[in-house]
């Protein structure tokens, strides 16, 4: 109802990055992802978290009493999938400590390399690099610095003459330090963003080639006049016979306003300096000559009479753009995605459970509700991510924003992430899920990695309700709403340290155990010594 907000929160610090993956516990060793985003570089993602309740245990028996018994069966199978469906998981997996993983680094290795581990994180997420090309190889790459020769291999080569050369050659064959491997995987870095940039700079100008002679007046759209072939005088009206006249409709020469020709393409507007009865020829001498201009051109490029403008560089994908492949359809994108929820989800073969299936979890508090909660008032809760995310510190070039202190600095400071708040929809939080799942595919080697450097946080979630407000319950039910809280989360706490249904004493401190099991004795067994104390 009107209770404060519950939200999942994600911040990072400065230079650090990591990935979340949110979904469901569906069986003991299996994450089912929902969602997934990638926090990073002072970035803070909110996403609101709807808490949906269950009817109680003795709401539930109530509700099947009068079933028959193949109904009972189908509800009771109902109510354990709703059950299930209450333990949220939430994976965090740290970005750097994975990438020297699984490029071949030494631990450590790119502590301080701050560049290089945005740069890698650039290549796996927005160009879908595979991470064979920029990993550490020693059967190819080099197996020694050449830049900082060995010493001791120096001192024995010029001592001994030619003879020791050899005998050095293993010693130094065999000694690999750590930035000998980071300066590796630089040089694989430094070469795809070369060629990636190479290939960039050979689009844009196709692109703009196309936009040339795509429209090579300017005239559609009232597009200002063209730096090449200028402006037709009327409106783009009359210039080879148009205007309905069969002729040249402007003054000779070049129209008032008119760029200049350009030196390149002077053969194709030779009629400028035509003698003046050549002015008044007709269009189709004029337009063969454009078409036996434009021949080579078209023979190097080919149709370029259904060439669309240039893009925006902006809009289009790297993968697209760059690597010179075009973007799968909506269809082949999702089911691209589901691969990669799936291998993500199913990567690690390992149990994270070791004390228990953590499946049995809802189940077991469901028992503990029915049999310690006399009121009845536990009830349990299914967590669900909110549909509108909220995004703050986008733009991470904004290194010298921090406030210089003072409240005047602090209220600045608000303002300023208030102003920046991004609102993120479906189509941005799709946008999220993808980047995320890109840069899993890549750390995990499309799940033939495991993850070792990851968290998995499960959260179950409980909602105490009162049928009263707490003035009623205070004054008129004569009830201390404070200890009916205490039971509830004596009761889940049991469950979650592994104690028996009546073995609360070791959660309580001594002076507090007296006065617990006098008001909640259900949680202490007869024969227990912590009761007694």
């Amino acid at each position: 109802g009107g209770g404060p907000m519950t939200e999942l929160v994600a911040r990072a610090r400065q230079f650090s990055s990591f990935v979340v993956v949110v979904g469901r516990i569906s069986d003991a060793c299996t994450l089912a992802p929902e969602e997934a985003f990638l926090v990073r570089d002072r970035a803070e993602l909110r996403i609101p978290l709807e808490l949906a309740t269950l009817p109680t245990p003795k709401e539930f028996r109530d509700a099947v009493a009068s079933l028959s018994a193949e109904q009972q069966r189908f509800a009771r199978a109902l109510r354990q999938m709703q059950l299930n469906s209450t333990l949220f998981g939430v994976l965090v997996l740290q970005v750097k400590p994975q990438l020297e993983v699984l490029l071949g680094l030494d631990p450590g290795s790119l502590a301080k390399e701050i560049g290089l581990t945005q740069d890698l994180t650039e290549l796996f997420v927005g160009y879908q690099i595979p991470p064979d090309l920029l990993s550490y190889d020693p059967q190819i790459d080099p197996q020694e610095d050449l830049g900082a020769p060995d010493p001791n291999t120096a001192t024995a080569a010029a001592g001994a003459g030619a003879a020791a050369a050899p005998a050095a050659v293993p010693q130094a064959a065999g000694l690999v330090t750590a930035a000998t491997k980071v300066a590796a995987v630089k040089a694989h870095v430094a070469g795809l963003q070369a060629m990636l940039e190479l290939r960039r700079d050979g689009e844009l100008r196709q692109r703009r080639m196309e936009a040339e002679f795509s429209d090579p007046f300017g005239a559609a759209g009232g597009k200002a006049p063209h730096p090449v072939f200028g402006a037709p005088p009327g409106g783009g009206k009359g210039r080879f016979g148009g205007g309905g006249k069969g002729g040249f409709s402007g003054p000779r020469g070049p129209p008032p306003g008119a760029a200049p020709s350009s030196r390149r393409l002077q053969p194709m507007m030779k009629m400028a300096s035509e003698p003046p009865e050549m002015a008044m020829m007709s269009a189709a001498p004029k337009m063969e000559m454009m078409s036996a201009a434009l021949s080579p051109l078209e023979e190097a490029f080919g149709d370029l009479s259904g060439a669309a403008p240039m893009e925006d560089s902006a809009t289009s994908t790297p993968e697209s753009s760059f690597l010179g492949e075009k973007p799968p359809p909506p269809g082949e994108a999702e089911a691209e995605t589901a691969e990669g929820r799936e291998a993500a989800g199913s990567s690690g073969a390992r149990c994270w459970s070791a004390g228990g299936d953590l499946t049995r979890v809802p189940a077991e508090l469901d028992a503990r509700f029915d049999s310690l909660d006399p009121d009845a008032a536990l009830r349990p809760t299914t967590l669900k991510l909110g549909p509108m995310w909220t995004k703050r510190g986008a733009n991470a070039s904004k290194l010298l924003a921090a406030p210089s202190g003072g409240a005047a600095g602090g209220a600045l400071l608000a303002q300023q992430e208030e102003e920046e708040a991004i609102v993120l929809g479906a189509e941005e939080q799709r946008k999220e899920r993808a980047r995320a799942f890109d840069l899993l595919d890549a750390l995990s080697r499309s799940g033939g990695l495991p993850l070792d450097h990851a968290e998995l946080h499960v959260v179950v979630c409980a909602t105490h309700g009162f049928d009263e407000s707490v003035a009623d319950t205070v004054v008129r039910k004569n009830v201390n709403p404070i200890e009916r809280a205490e039971r509830s989360a004596l009761v889940m706490a049991s469950v979650v340290h592994g104690l028996g249904p009546h073995a609360a004493g070791p959660l309580l401190r001594p002076e507090h155990r007296r006065r617990v099991q006098a008001k909640s004795p259900r949680l202490f067994a007869p024969a227990d010594p912590s009761a007694k104390t």
